[in-house]
């Protein structure tokens, strides 16, 4: 059935123009509805639309959840009666809010005998159209007119209500609009009221009228500046001209106040932050609204910091690290005691001096570029920087952030710097005897393989070495011995390329950084475990990227970080066989290489720990914890990445990302 239904009265039907019967009931209702707003429009438009073209009932609904109309306007009889609420399903209203226009000049209660509120109205005529959200253009409402009598000149009348409906649509977005506003103004924590030209307060929200002991109703239409800033905070009085607030009423400035006091009604006074910001519309300043906060507790703040200053320079005097204040020009403010023990200096000589007055101009210069980064930035930075000493230069570590005042802004900076002289020195320690743990685990993994290996090694050398005796001493060569020979040079081939690598793997590492093949790296190292991995009846599959460049690099402490975690992976799957898959891919300026295994996997509490050295969770027979602890340093020393992925029961992933070229 269609929504909309061709008015049957032909001599009424069809027509172009309102003629001036409707339009004195279309002037009559703009007259009487246009001095209200809100339900009181509503109510009147019902009215006025019923009592002008003599219906029984006129609705506004707004629709609700669910297929629900709650109605915000009924009139019956040219009363407003009790509002209600009704499902709209198997009513013509339904065909309304889904945004189409409605016409059944009669007969409606034939078409939707389900619709009880009509049936019980005794509704003959019906029209309905909807009310749409401006934005969205979904019906947000419905505007209807029905009688217990057939609609005559349905299509003029039908043309009055989308009329109206405009000015109705218009209202429920002026409502919306109005009550988001009202929910902002009273959610928020901080005063908020505005003013007209005059300075007459328009607008209040709660926490702004508590703040200064009004009532939001109170307050409307009250002169603001007599109110809550009618004197200075040694109670003289405060003239409006001198206010921040009439300035930006008069100029059209937005103004920003911290050192002023407002005052409540009971005649007690707070100190206040605030913003006045002007309305301007068409060029002119309309009024202003003005944002404030009770600033009482930052103030008291403040005062108390002023009065930890002392302790904390007394604090200061006894740390172990060199700290120091500086101003937005570089010039030292502060200098603690370790400061002045170092560099001779007194904190009332240095104040007001640069590091250019106190260093060595190559050294000042750097120092004070870190203070810039840090200042510019405006966030905290590490710097290492070398500070030249009586005994010699120092390597110091220093921590350098801004300073802020209680507005945010930076005014200064605060730098603390530790020697880390000592421990410098102690890393290059830790460097020589990191080598000499990396050759120790080389050597460890290469005699592990070797003795798993041996038994196959001599296997295929014997049984060679007895074909080649046979053939070279005893025979001529026959078709079936070329094979025989065929296969020892194949078997002898096998092995010797086999002891290669093993014999270059175990050479201490050079540590020449050159561009090498890492494809041929992996299959060096899967031809030293793979007879292993088939043993044990696990599947190796390769999946190289055909784009991949070399990789720049130690080779063989790159191949050593490839064979312990091919070992781990052998090691993380059960005796009943499984899989390890190997990856590589071009990422950019790196190349990442991928080791899965479908092994026992790892806990997750462990997961954060297993690049520590020594730790493990193999069998002592297995391992000591270091092959990953120095896998990662060695990833780690070249620029790369190294990172690990697991799940209990499914197996782990690590992936490992290493530079095309070195930096």
């Amino acid at each position: 059935m269609d929504n909309i239904l061709v008015d049957k009265n032909g001599s009424q039907a069809g027509r172009d123009k309102l003629d001036s019967k409707f339009r004195q009931k279309l002037r009559k209702i703009i007259d009487d509805t246009a001095p209200v707003s809100g339900e009181y429009y509503f109510q009147s438009l019902v009215r006025q639309l019923a009592e002008a073209l003599q219906y029984r009932y006129a609705v506004i609904g707004k629709i609700q959840p669910s297929n629900m109309i709650e109605t915000v306007a009924f009139c019956e009889k040219g009363e407003i009666v009790k509002n209600m609420t009704y499902s709209a399903t198997g009513t013509p209203c339904a065909n309304v809010i889904d945004g189409k226009l409605c016409l059944y000049p009669e007969d409606v209660i034939s078409r939707f005998p389900d619709d009880k509120v009509l049936v019980d109205m005794g509704v003959e005529g019906y029209l309905g159209v909807p009310l749409l959200n401006p934005q969205t253009g979904k019906a947000v409402g419905l505007l209807t007119v029905m009688h217990d009598k057939p609609i005559l000149d349905s299509t003029s009348i039908f043309a009055i209500l989308k009329i109206f409906a405009g000015r109705a649509e218009a209202e429920f977005e002026r409502l919306r609009s109005e009550r988001n506003l009202r929910q902002i103004l009273n959610s928020i924590g901080d005063g908020v009221y505005g003013l007209d030209r005059e300075g007459e307060i328009t607008f209040a929200n709660p926490a702004g009228a508590r703040m200064i002991g009004y009532e939001v109703d109170e307050l409307i239409g009250k002169k603001a500046h007599r109110i809550n800033q009618h004197s200075k905070p040694d109670g003289s009085v405060f003239p409006e001209s001198e206010s921040l607030i009439h300035a930006a009423l008069k100029d059209g400035k937005v103004r920003h106040e911290s050192g002023e006091v407002f005052w409540r009604r009971d005649g007690t006074s707070f100190p206040v932050e605030y913003t006045s910001t002007p309305i301007i519309d068409g060029g002119e300043v309309q009024g202003a609204v003005v944002a404030f906060k009770n600033i009482a507790e930052r103030k008291e703040y403040e005062v108390k910091l002023l009065e930890s200053e002392e302790r904390l320079v007394s604090i200061l005097k006894y740390s172990p690290a060199v700290i120091y204040l500086k101003d937005l020009q570089g010039r030292f403010t502060l200098i603690n005691n370790k400061f002045e023990t170092l560099f001779n200096l007194k904190n009332e000589d240095i104040r007001g001096k640069t590091d250019r007055d106190i260093f060595p101009n190559e050294f000042a210069e750097l120092f004070m570029a870190n203070d810039q980064q840090v200042l510019q930035s405006g966030v905290p930075h590490e710097f290492e920087e070398v500070v030249p000493q009586p005994e010699g230069v120092h390597t110091y570590i220093s921590n350098k952030f801004p300073l802020r005042d209680s507005r945010g802004e930076i005014y200064g900076l605060c730098g603390i710097s530790l020697d880390i002289t000592g421990r410098r020195r102690a890393e290059e320690q830790l460097k020589i005897s990191r080598e000499q743990l990396l050759h120790a685990e080389k050597l460890s993994a290469i005699g592990k393989l070797s003795a798993s290996i041996a038994h196959e090694f001599n296997n295929p050398i014997y049984g060679i070495r007895n074909v080649l005796e046979i053939i070279l001493g005893e025979v001529a060569l026959s078709g079936r011995q070329k094979n025989f020979l065929n296969l020892a040079i194949s078997e002898c081939d096998r092995v010797k390329n086999l002891i290669a690598k093993m014999q270059d793997f175990n050479r201490p590492s050079n540590d020449l950084v050159e561009m090498f093949d890492i494809h041929g790296a992996i299959d060096d190292m899967l031809t030293l475990v793979k007879q292993k991995l088939k043993g044990k009846g696990i599947l190796l599959e390769k999946n190289y990227a055909s784009n991949i460049t070399k990789v720049s690099g130690v080779s063989d402490q790159i191949k050593q970080v490839l064979l312990n975690l091919l070992k781990n992976a052998e090691d993380a799957i059960p005796g009943d066989g499984g899989n390890i898959s190997i990856f590589t891919r071009a990422r950019s300026t790196q190349v990442e290489i991928e080791i899965r295994d479908n092994g026992v996997g790892i806990p997750p509490e462990n997961l954060a720990n297993i690049f520590e050295p020594f730790f493990t969770t193999k069998p002592s027979v297995k391992g000591i914890g270091l092959g990953l602890s120095i896998s990662y340093g060695i990833i780690k020393a070249h620029g790369g990445s190294i990172e690990v992925q697991s799940t209990v029961g499914v197996g782990s992933l690590f992936r490992v990302m290493l530079p095309v070229k070195q930096a």
